[in-house]
């Protein structure tokens, strides 16, 4: 008879989601995302006909881009912080002036600037002068 453990990731995936929460507090949207692809501050935003673009630039570029052009897909969940929690964001606070941090599905569209589908983009509105 075979004794069934769980797995080793189900057991990390539980403590480590029962420390942020515990960390963080509760947040009205998940996160979902451990770490950001790029993060850059919005130079111009514009809208196609199924997607929002963002051009970022990037003043330290690990991969040597200093432009990116995102596409915010219907699917893109969009969030901001708001008294330490993260919660949904809509494309109009998009601006320009503002910090994003992006995930994207990981494929590049070889042009200048280059191109990424955003899956999650944390937006951080420019501060007032």
């Amino acid at each position: 008879m075979a004794i069934r453990l769980p797995s080793v990731v189900g057991i990390l995936a539980a403590v480590l989601s029962t420390s942020f929460t515990s960390a963080c507090g509760k947040t009205p949207v998940d996160a979902g995302v451990s770490a950001h692809d790029f993060a850059g501050t919005v130079v111009s935003t514009g809208q196609t006909q199924n997607s929002v673009t963002v051009l970022i630039w990037d003043s330290s570029p690990p991969s040597g881009y200093e432009e990116r052009l995102i596409h915010i897909l219907p699917d893109t969940r969009l969030v901001r912080e708001q008294g330490g929690a993260l919660v949904t964001a809509t494309p109009d606070e998009i601006v320009i002036g503002a910090i994003v941090r992006v995930k994207t599905t990981g494929v590049e569209r070889r042009s200048i600037p280059p191109q990424y589908d955003a899956i999650w983009m944390e937006i951080i509105p420019p501060q007032s002068a």
